[in-house]
């Protein structure tokens, strides 16, 4: 959030004109336990959700699922996004959850997380532009923290020691 403020400017913007921010430690520094913990309020340790393995085993996948394993993140959020503004178009939809993911996938790959943040604050904007609409309540929150720190370690190992980080 702080670290991508300017890429992150409608986020910032709600928080200023509507919102209150709290900082609250994550449960995990991964997305299953994380995002389970979320939903649940409880720890992983008490939802027993740890890995990815504990969700399910189905091989087949879902509409949004398709684009995320080809390796289209942004596609992906594209669609959780129109999925969301077309849900909450319905007079009868009390509370949405919205997975977005681009800044946690380009994170793992090594990819540009400003253009991540970019697109993602534009999801942001249209799910809230829709929330607004229906008078409705808003809450944004990161599943874990960013894996800057695991980026940052494995450049100072790379630099220390190119051959050895392929």
């Amino acid at each position: 959030y702080a670290d991508f403020a300017d890429e992150l400017e409608s986020i910032h913007e709600l928080v200023k004109r509507d919102g209150l921010i709290f900082e609250c430690e994550t449960v995990s520094s991964h997305t299953t336990p994380a995002i389970a913990s979320i939903l649940t309020g409880l720890p992983p340790e008490s939802h027993g959700i740890l890995t990815g393995d504990d969700v399910g085993t189905s091989k087949v996948n879902s509409i949004l699922e398709i684009p995320e394993d080809s390796g289209n993140i942004f596609e992906y959020d594209e669609l959780i996004k129109r999925h969301t503004v077309s849900m909450l178009k319905k007079h009868d939809v009390r509370l949405a959850f919205s997975h977005l993911r681009a800044i946690d996938r380009f994170a793992h790959r090594g990819g540009d997380l400003s253009a991540a943040a970019k697109v993602t604050d534009g999801n942001v904007r249209s799910i809230a532009n829709a929330v607004g609409e229906r008078k409705g309540l808003l809450l944004i929150c990161g599943d874990h923290e960013t894996h800057l720190k695991d980026r940052k370690a494995k450049q100072l190992r790379m630099e220390k020691h190119p051959h050895r980080c392929l």
